[in-house]
């Protein structure tokens, strides 16, 4: 893939990243209750978890430009079982306050992985 294409690419990635965060920082100093929501266009799957105790079933997904995986409560134990580990994922998740993030979309992004294979290969590297 070109140099350009990567550049392309990297600018959507930064602008949506940016509109996200914006709307972040804008959403916290509203209600308790408030709903919020995170899409990431190529979120890597570093880990799968399962609560036994309380049936839960979690990923931990990480983006290339953030150092911290984020926790996601996966609520179907057969859309757990369908998440691959180290595969990247186009993700939606929702929480309020300071809950646990709630899967709410997941999808196959295999066209990000190409992209980013050396960046995906050190971040998964570095969470393991």
């Amino acid at each position: 893939m070109s140099t350009k294409r990567k550049l392309i690419y990297l600018s959507l990635i930064l602008i949506v990243s940016s509109i996200i965060f914006a709307e972040y920082v804008g959403l916290t100093n509203l209600s308790n209750d408030q709903l919020n929501s995170r899409g990431l266009a190529g979120a890597v799957v570093l880990d799968k978890e399962k609560d036994e105790d309380n049936n839960n079933y979690y990923i931990f997904i990480g983006l290339v430009d953030e150092p911290n995986p984020v926790k996601v409560q996966v609520k179907s134990e057969n859309m757990w079982n369908l998440i691959e580990q180290h595969r990247t994922y186009t993700v939606l998740y929702k929480w309020t306050n300071n809950e646990t993030p709630i899967l709410d979309q997941i999808e196959i992004n295999d066209e990000f992985a190409n992209i980013y294979k050396d960046e995906i290969e050190t971040l998964i590297k570095r969470n393991n």
